[in-house]
């Protein structure tokens, strides 16, 4: 059945066809649905905790942009906004304790006022759309927001919603319902698997957060990417192939980082023997003898 009506306050009941849950993390509709699984993400992305505060304004230009920083544990950002400038530090708490996660942050930002613990629950619901419940945002799903893409992922489900009712005529059928979860859960697995990489290639200090992080990475459907990237280098014929439609990032990304973080391309290790009459002269480098003559060399990108 689902949701019946939801009472508020002042005791009046709001009845509707369908309700969206943007409750953030309370997550008050879907999150009470009884027997809906959840998976946590906590094995591949060890920070289960944040510092917030914020810094007062002065005359200094405002930044257009989201400002992160690795630190020994975990990372630290600011987001600079008209009054204010919100900052924090992500942690894992099994590695290092609130005070020192607030010391921490405080050597970074010297200016932070007061500062409040927060609780990161990293994972998903099965499904985002339940019955007569649709949960958008972190209702739904929480990744840590390492690569702000949050923002993002709710404008997609947001749109895709307005599509699928129209394409249903407002008659919501199991179908819809289907291909919407499926497509909402490539879209959270997508931001996990993007953050896979950025602790998977770190180069922090050993410290024992990183060798963690690094050893508990999950990659998932980008293990494909990665090992085309190392294999052939950032470009391929091939490259359509290696994602699927919904992607939420896109090749260009993905490559991005792979590069930033100085991953070696063309691992000679995996190559294939060579074609009949060809020869490799150095990796990535290949002359014909049977192909008409001095073919030339297939260059580096």
């Amino acid at each position: 059945m689902g949701v019946a009506g939801i009472r508020l306050e002042d005791g009046q009941t709001l009845r509707a066809d369908l309700y969206v849950d943007a409750s953030g993390s309370e997550s008050l509709l879907l999150g009470g649905t009884p027997s809906l699984p959840y998976s946590s993400f906590s094995s591949g992305l060890l920070c289960d905790s944040a510092i917030v505060g914020t810094i007062p304004r002065s005359n200094e230009p405002i930044r257009p942009n989201t400002w992160v920083r690795a630190m020994d544990c975990g990372w630290c950002w600011s987001t600079e906004h008209e009054s204010l400038i919100a900052c924090g530090q992500a942690f894992s708490s099994a590695h290092m304790p609130a005070d020192e996660a607030e010391k921490s942050l405080r050597e970074v930002f010297p200016k932070v006022t007061s500062t409040r613990l927060v609780k990161l629950k990293q994972g998903r619901y099965e499904s985002c759309w339940e019955k007569n419940v649709i949960g958008i945002g972190s209702a739904a799903a929480f990744v840590e927001p390492l690569a702000s893409a949050g923002p993002a992922v709710l404008a997609f489900a947001c749109q895709w919603l307005a599509q699928s009712l129209i394409d249903c005529d407002r008659v919501v059928r199991p179908t819809i319902i289907r291909q919407f979860n499926r497509r909402w859960r490539r879209l959270v697995e997508g931001e996990r698997e993007f953050l896979g990489l950025f602790y998977k290639y770190n180069t922090r200090p050993n410290s024992q957060f990183w060798r963690d992080a690094r050893s508990c990475a999950q990659l998932g459907k980008l293990e494909g990417v990665v090992r085309c990237y190392q294999e052939i280098g950032p470009d391929s014929v091939h490259r359509n192939l290696l994602l699927g439609e919904s992607d939420p990032f896109g090749l260009e990304a993905y490559f991005s980082v792979l590069l930033g973080r100085d991953i070696d391309a063309r691992d000679t290790s995996h190559s294939l023997d060579p074609v009949p009459g060809a020869s490799c002269s150095d990796a990535g480098h290949w002359t014909s003898g049977s192909l008409g003559g001095s073919a030339a060399p297939i260059v580096d990108f």
